[in-house]
């Protein structure tokens, strides 16, 4: 589902026929660390019974319940196996529902390479914000690669070209001509289409900026970093068919 305006901005939807019978949709949020208590949100339609969330999970407290959603509080103990778990309610089972993860080992920003594009400012295209977001994919232990050299070569290549592209990105200020960042929601939004009096050159609103993401565990912070190229307008827009 998409906006109207701005079709690069949108959300997945998944919808299902109330047809009387239990379902149970969601698990919200979607992760429960282990060792700690929370509270959950099981949305659905025609719920009742007895929620039952797996091995190592207790539930302290019905918090609320009704025919679409029951509120819970719940402990995960601290040797709580980390993976996707089902959530039972009554008759009713989802899989996958949600995930008890024991630590942040790192943190990506999704999607890892993004376009905006600069708009408005009296002209027919509007600005094409964009929704980033920091997730932290559970991760197994795994031994290092084979043909390492190799591997180094290819990332030293790659690091040099971001590093030149960084110092030409700082020099022009982009970070402070291309847009604004919503650090709550993750939406940055462009700066306004045309030349720009203010920039060297007087050009335009572009730039190449680094989206950073950062979680607290237990006090100790993991960052991840993503890419954001904010361009031109994209004049040409086919409707999707």
């Amino acid at each position: 589902m998409y906006l109207r305006d701005q079709d690069e901005s949108g959300i997945q939807l998944q919808a299902t026929h109330d047809d009387g019978k239990a379902r149970l949709l969601a698990v919200q949020p979607a992760n429960l660390r282990a060792g700690s208590t929370q509270t959950l949100t099981l949305v659905g339609t025609n719920l009742g019974g007895t929620p039952d969330l797996g091995t190592g999970i207790t539930i302290d407290e019905v918090v609320s319940g009704s025919a679409d959603r029951q509120v819970l509080k719940v402990t995960a103990a601290a040797d709580a196996a980390p993976g996707a778990r089902a959530a039972h309610l009554g008759a009713t089972t989802l899989e996958q529902a949600f995930t008890v993860y024991d630590r942040i080992d790192r943190i990506e920003v999704t999607p890892a390479y993004a376009v905006g594009r600069v708009g408005g400012n009296g002209g027919f295209t509007a600005a094409g914000a964009r929704d980033l977001r920091g997730t932290g994919p559970l991760q197994r232990r795994r031994r290092r690669p084979r043909y390492r050299r190799r591997l180094r070569d290819r990332r030293g290549a790659r690091d040099l070209v971001g590093r030149a592209m960084d110092q030409k990105a700082a020099a022009d200020r982009d970070v402070e001509f291309a847009g604004l960042m919503d650090r709550a929601s993750g939406v940055f939004t462009p700066a306004a289409a045309g030349p720009n009096p203010a920039r060297k050159y007087q050009t335009n609103n572009a730039g190449n900026l680094k989206v950073i993401a950062v979680a607290d565990d237990n006090g100790k912070p993991v960052q991840g970093e993503g890419r954001l190229l904010v361009t031109v307008q994209r004049w040409n827009n086919p409707p999707i068919r």
